[in-house]
């Protein structure tokens, strides 16, 4: 993407949201908004788009999400309409954006900390070395220490 547009639409693309105005005029001067959408989901930008478009055909619609949009919105606009799926889009960025944070969170105790202790520590990362040796003999283990 190298057009003047496709760069303004990267950098608000970093506010989270994507919005492609597609007229006549940009279909042929620049890529098609489904081109661009097709691309931005090649570089790997996963947030969501909206694009906005004057063909009210279904199979164009069909198309841009199957590329990747998150809604169409057709021309003439109705402001209410397009308000709303901004706001459904923001919130499914949210929700995206939490979901992944979980999985990292669930990820990390998978892996670093059994049975869902909590700590980072280098004092923990060694308990939890020598819990996982014993763990595996038939020896008795007494942990003493404070709690907490």
């Amino acid at each position: 993407m190298t057009t003047e547009a496709g760069i303004y639409g990267r950098n608000l693309a970093k506010k989270g949201l994507f919005v492609i105005n597609e007229t006549e005029a940009s279909k042929r001067n620049f890529e098609t908004g489904i081109d661009l959408i097709k691309t931005l989901r090649a570089e790997g930008m996963m947030i969501p788009i909206i694009l906005i478009t004057v063909s009210n055909e279904v199979d164009v619609a069909v198309e841009a999400i199957d590329a990747g949009a998150y809604d169409f919105v057709v021309k003439p606009l109705h402001f209410p309409q397009l308000l709303i799926s901004a706001q459904r889009a923001f919130k499914f960025n949210s929700l995206n954006a939490e979901n992944q944070n979980l999985r990292e969170v669930i990820d990390a105790s998978k892996g670093l900390n059994p049975e869902g202790i909590i700590g980072k520590s280098e004092h923990i990362r060694k308990l939890i070395e020598l819990s996982r040796r014993v763990a595996k003999s038939a020896a008795t283990v007494c942990i003493t220490g404070e709690s907490g």
